[in-house]
C-alpha cells in the first residue's frame, strides 16, 4: 500500500498553524513523528497549543463573518471605501502577535503557503527599515476566504 504525502493539513487552523511553525510538517502524522525526523515539531505544549489553534480559529471565522456581512449589505459590488476599510483592520488587529499576516521585503515573500497583498491595495505596501519595500502577506488559507472580497 502506498502511502500518500500530504503537503497541507485539511484543517485550515492546522494549516496556518503550520505555516506560522506552530504544527508539524503535514507530511508526518505527528509531532513524534516530526522529531524523530529532524523536523520542527511545531508546539508541544497542549495549553499553547489549544491557545493558538482558538486564536488562530477567531481569526477566521471573524474574517468570514465580517465578509459574509459585507456581501449580504452591498452584494457583489463592494465599494472600494469598504474593502479599504476592512484591509486597514486586517492590517491593525490580523499581525504577528495576532497569528495572523505578517509584512516581508517585498523581494523575500515565501512563494509557498504565504500570499501577498500588495497588489490589492496601498495599505499592504509600506517602507521598512532602510527603506526596502515590505508588502503584507497573508498564510493561503486566509486568503481563500478574501477572494470572495476581492472577487
Amino acid at each position: 500500500m502506498l502511502a500518500v504525502v500530504r503537503r497541507e493539513f485539511e484543517d485550515p487552523v492546522d494549516q496556518v498553524m503550520f505555516i506560522l511553525g506552530f504544527k508539524h510538517d503535514p507530511r508526518f502524522r505527528t509531532a513524534l513523528e516530526a522529531m524523530n525526523a529532524e523536523a520542527n515539531p511545531g508546539i508541544v505544549n497542549a495549553i499553547d497549543q489549544v491557545e493558538i489553534y482558538g486564536a488562530i480559529n477567531a481569526n477566521l471565522c471573524g474574517l468570514g463573518a465580517v465578509i459574509k456581512k459585507i456581501h449580504e449589505d452591498f452584494g457583489s459590488d463592494v465599494p472600494l471605501s469598504v474593502r479599504e476599510e476592512l484591509y486597514e483592520i486586517m492590517v491593525k488587529e490580523m499581525g504577528e502577535k495576532d497569528y495572523g499576516g505578517k509584512w516581508f521585503p517585498v523581494i523575500e515573500v515565501p512563494a509557498e503557503h504565504w500570499v501577498s497583498l500588495g497588489a490589492y491595495s496601498q495599505i499592504f505596501r509600506r517602507r521598512g527599515r532602510w527603506l526596502r519595500s515590505e508588502v503584507f502577506c497573508v498564510p493561503a488559507p486566509y486568503f481563500k476566504l478574501l477572494l470572495k472580497l476581492f472577487e
